[in-house]
């Protein structure tokens, strides 16, 4: 999950206590936008992966953020971008919103970060455009990373693992 913000981006509406989206909690801690001009919030950093750097092999990582958006008539649901940073440079993902009911919503970010090094240094801020009658919240964000032994022999059943941020 995500253990810290800063305050690069606080165009959103904050409730709570910083990180904001380090548990699924609402109405306790999340970030707010409601119609109105392009907002940036974040910029969000997650827990480290720890001594699995050392033994497992990714093979995909993914960003979850856990929300809930209502859509505009006219426009339809917001349109929610993470920039993702990989140590270098940020990259843009866009976040599929397509619901009303809370849920985890994934974009894979593997193009971007794509070693144990990038996943643990990985940061994100968040940026949406609503329509005038949308609004999104943002009650938990994580990063989920798929992995495979890369010695088959040392995992008999060959499924690897997943390791989820938190």
């Amino acid at each position: 999950m995500v253990n810290a913000k800063d305050d690069t981006y606080k165009e959103w509406t904050e409730i709570g206590a910083k990180p904001f989206l380090s548990a699924i909690d609402f109405p306790a801690n999340y970030i707010s936008k409601a119609n109105g001009l392009p907002s940036r919030d974040g910029i969000f950093d997650f827990d480290d992966s720890g001594p699995l750097e050392n033994i497992e092999t990714l093979t995909k990582v993914e960003l979850e953020v856990y929300l809930g958006a209502v859509d505009d008539p006219d426009t339809g649901f917001p349109v929610l971008t993470a920039w993702v940073w990989d140590g270098v440079s940020y990259t843009a993902f866009t976040v599929p919103v397509d619901n009303y009911a809370w849920a985890w919503k994934s974009v894979d970010i593997s193009s971007k970060i794509n070693t144990w090094a990038k996943l643990d240094g990985c940061r994100v801020y968040l940026r949406v455009v609503c329509g005038v009658d949308a609004s999104i919240n943002a009650d938990a964000m994580r990063l989920k990373a798929t992995t495979v032994p890369p010695v088959v022999a040392r995992h008999p059943i060959g499924n690897g693992l997943t390791w989820v941020s938190g």
